[in-house]
């Protein structure tokens, strides 16, 4: 496994003259989350507007499945568009692009609910469950999230040293009113998708890559 510093290196020279497309990304995907934020916020409080809700961001799910493998394929030296972003809808992806974004969050949750603390580990434990099913995509939801803590079983601590490095950049994107967001996502998703990467050189992958 490499440091910190060279998986942040390494993420920018995967971006480096290719910050055009994921940058686009990141703005299409904020975009449509904000749309679906207000249209939810004019439906007013009935159940039938809470359902209505309810639905658009369920079906808004894939979408975070997308950007992520994004930058997996953009690591590896693959095209990605715009287009990219809407993959989680398409065959063979769009069932299990749904289900395992909304078992893990169920998972996090329900570890949470016990104590904060096992939550948030948890959530490291599941963190490279979306870029697993991305290689394999006959794997089961469950079968993907239990190679997610495989892989992570050790290294849950590297990975939240890396995300805490951003912390400063974080901070920077919130002054200047989250349009740095639109940088430091591509950069934080590249680095986690080169982690990713030495997890599966290290531990040996039980996924085929496709």
């Amino acid at each position: 496994m490499g440091t910190t510093n060279d998986y942040k290196n390494r993420a920018l020279a995967s971006l480096d003259s290719r910050w055009t497309t994921p940058v686009l990304c990141t703005l299409v995907y904020y975009l449509i989350f904000l749309a679906i934020s207000i249209m939810t916020n004019t439906q007013g409080e009935d159940i039938g507007a809470n359902t209505f809700s309810i639905v658009l961001y369920i079906a808004a799910i894939p979408l975070a499945w997308s950007l992520s493998v994004l930058f997996l394929d953009l690591i590896r030296g693959e095209q990605v568009s715009v287009s990219s972003l809407f993959r989680g809808y398409k065959k063979p992806w769009w069932s299990k692009s749904l289900l395992i974004p909304l078992l893990v969050g169920i998972y996090t949750l329900l570890w949470t609910m016990l104590f904060i603390i096992p939550g948030f580990i948890k959530s490291y434990s599941y963190a490279m469950t979306h870029f697993v099913y991305r290689d394999n995509q006959e794997m089961g939801c469950d079968a993907a999230i239990e190679e997610s803590m495989r892989l992570m079983d050790g290294h849950k601590m590297d990975l939240f040293i890396l995300d805490l490095s951003f912390i400063g950049w974080l901070l920077l994107s919130i002054l200047t009113l989250g349009i740095g967001l639109l940088w430091l996502v591509p950069y934080v998703q590249a680095a986690h998708a080169h982690f990713y990467e030495d997890l599966i050189r290290e531990r040996g992958a039980s996924v085929q890559q496709i």
